[in-house]
């Protein structure tokens, strides 16, 4: 195992780095939701005039939960402090506003990069590090400005080496 050191500056609340996770994909859903409702004036009978801006809000609504929910889940974790050694292994991270740490043995933790789906296009791939302490995960950090792809690598790199 090498040694590598990370530090973060501190980010932004967690409702502040939720909201900003969360503006583009709503405006683009409001934009659809608009778009969808001005189909009404094509249709020829009242009851389809009623129905389709009825299940465009509907569909809407359900798109606002699955954004929050998944946005949720990205920004639940922030690490802010890494430190990786022969000796061991040290992680400071906030889990929303809440700043907790871990350490212990390098045998102990295990780091996974992985990539997903991103929220705003299928063909978007989003990374993201695991961190196993005793085979659970405790940490899911998604690629951010300051988290970026080459650090994910860097880490499991030198957790391997």
């Amino acid at each position: 195992m090498s040694n590598l050191e990370i530090n973060i500056p501190a980010p932004a609340s967690y409702k502040a780095r939720l909201r900003t996770n969360l503006r583009t994909p709503l405006i683009l859903t409001a934009i659809f939701a608009l778009v969808a409702i001005g189909f009404r004036n094509l249709m020829h009978t009242d009851f389809l005039k009623f129905l389709i801006p009825v299940l465009d809000i509907i569909a809407f609504i359900i798109a606002v939960i699955v954004q929050v929910k998944n946005a949720e889940k990205e920004e639940i974790f922030f690490i802010t402090s890494l430190k990786i050694s022969p000796d061991g292994v040290e992680i400071s991270y906030t889990k929303k506003d809440e700043p907790l740490s871990i350490s212990g043995t390098p045998d102990s933790f295990e780091f996974r990069k992985k990539q997903a789906l991103g929220r705003t296009g299928s063909s978007y791939q989003q990374s993201y590090l695991e961190v196993y302490y005793n085979n659970q995960l405790i940490i899911k950090q998604y690629s951010t400005e300051s988290w970026t792809d080459m650090k994910f690598i860097q880490i499991v790199h030198a957790a391997k080496n």
